[in-house]
């Protein structure tokens, strides 16, 4: 479907704390609007809709995807429910942006993928910081080559969670453990700027609930370059990224998966801040790319391909097998 330039209508699958933030942002896009949020938790939607200003909420997700006014759906549900709601959406005709991990593993994301094929409807992973002015302008440094080549990228991503054997971070039944939720940020990072690696070695710690707690990821590169990669549930960290070039380097301000500045260092300069501010939380920039797609009637975002979520998932994939997590659709 390709639309005009009338307010594009979202629909919220889930109103947890990710859907809160998501819907913060939406409010501040100007050719949005949201309609509506589905809850199996009535009063949760009915609380959710009355905080962000949706026109309605429904007590089930099929009622709310016979809705007409609806053109695309944010899924903001625990990650084993991605599968099976992004397809529920797209055979509704509606098209979809899900919240990340896109699925638990690349069976699945095929699975997805080929539905959003046959429907012709769009379908994105909503890898939100792929679409940050941050990336963005890393991506313009890195190609104007003022810096050489890469040669070196570490990025982590941890914080300290009780252990909770119902959370979504322990449970299994919700997709849980450090790589999905958090790790798949660095991996990204890395798969953005080296591309897929030509070995991995991950290891990590695992909780006797099956859910990993630490994950230490290393990917190599056949020109030598490498990328050294954290995840935890069990510590904090400051959290920047560094991303080491043959003439300099460059780090991303903590934290730097939502950073506003980016910093340069090059031998016998001073080192070199660059603004780079997200508008709103930051879910703004995915949100103005999946209203692009839709107007120019595209079912899949060239920024952040469905390719680039199944090559992200094979690497989350292998990941996971090296450091012993199992899932039950594996």
């Amino acid at each position: 479907m390709s639309m005009g330039k009338e307010k594009i209508k979202w629909g919220i699958l889930g109103p947890g704390k990710i859907s809160a933030k998501f819907a913060h942002d939406l409010s501040i896009v100007e050719d949005a609007q949201l309609v509506a949020v589905a809850s199996r938790t009535p009063e949760r939607g009915i609380a959710f809709a009355e905080k962000h200003n949706a026109l309605r909420s429904y007590a089930s997700y099929h009622e709310m995807l016979q809705d007409p006014e609806i053109d695309i759906v944010y899924i903001g549900t625990p990650h084993s429910f991605h599968k099976a709601h992004s397809v529920l959406c797209m055979e509704n005709g509606k098209a979809v942006l899900c919240e990340k991990p896109a699925t638990l593993n690349s069976k699945e994301l095929r699975d997805v993928l080929e539905v959003s094929k046959i429907k012709k409807t769009f379908y994105m992973e909503a890898l939100w910081t792929r679409f940050l002015p941050a990336i963005t302008q890393l991506l313009e440094i890195i190609e104007s080559n003022e810096l050489g080549k890469i040669d070196h990228v570490e990025a982590e991503f941890c914080f300290e969670a009780p252990v909770d054997l119902k959370s979504r971070l322990y449970d299994m039944n919700l997709g849980a453990g450090s790589i999905m939720d958090i790790g798949i940020y660095p991996v990204f990072l890395a798969y953005l700027l080296l591309g897929i690696p030509e070995r991995i070695e991950a290891s990590g710690q695992v909780h006797s609930s099956g859910a990993d707690q630490t994950a230490t990821i290393r990917f190599f590169y056949p020109d030598g370059q490498l990328a050294v990669l954290h995840s935890s549930i069990v510590y904090g960290s400051q959290m920047p990224a560094r991303i080491t070039m043959t003439k300099g380097y460059i780090l991303i301000q903590p934290r730097w998966h939502e950073s506003a500045e980016l910093t340069i260092l090059k031998a016998g300069y001073e080192p070199k801040a660059i603004a780079c501010k997200p508008n709103g939380k930051g879910y703004t920039h995915e949100i103005d790319e999946c209203h692009r797609c839709l107007r120019t009637g595209q079912i899949q975002s060239q920024i952040w391909s469905h390719q680039n979520s199944l090559d992200l998932m094979a690497l989350l994939d292998e990941i996971r097998l090296q450091v012993g997590v199992r899932y039950s659709v594996d």
